[in-house]
């Protein structure tokens, strides 16, 4: 799975963040209201929140392949979603501070570049590969 941060900030020490499933009203728009959507099962390990701006590789774990391999024989649309590690998903909740915020901004399928995230997919005997944009 391929983002591109293009900015981030980590002000409330989040540290990491995971890969979840999503569940969304629509496959083309996105509300406030799918906030809720967001899965709490780590479809990923931990991921460090990037130092910088750039393109970052994140390999799904085996419930992520599992969720991967469901929604293919079903709808054929993966949904996911991104979630930092720590209260989000059952870690300490960081200390409050005043003005301080962690982020991530990324780009999506609508970024007319080369950095627009997908989820490539090699199938078990290496030879076939598919890659999926959103």
């Amino acid at each position: 799975f391929k983002i591109y941060v293009n900015a981030r900030g980590d002000g409330l020490a989040m540290g990491q963040f995971n890969v979840v499933s999503s569940a969304p009203a629509a496959n083309n728009s996105a509300t406030g209201a799918d906030w809720s959507t967001l899965g709490t099962t780590k479809l990923s390990d931990d991921v460090n929140i990037p130092g910088s701006a750039g393109e970052l590789i994140i390999t799904l774990n085996a419930a992520g392949i599992t969720h991967v391999k469901t929604a293919i024989a079903g709808d054929d649309i993966v949904k996911l979603g991104l979630r930092f590690s720590g209260d989000q998903l059952g870690g300490t909740a960081p200390t409050w501070s005043s003005g301080a915020e962690s982020y991530m901004s990324i780009y999506f399928a609508d970024q007319a570049d080369a950095n627009i995230p997908y989820l490539r997919i090699t199938t078990s005997d290496g030879q076939r590969q598919y890659q999926r944009y959103f």
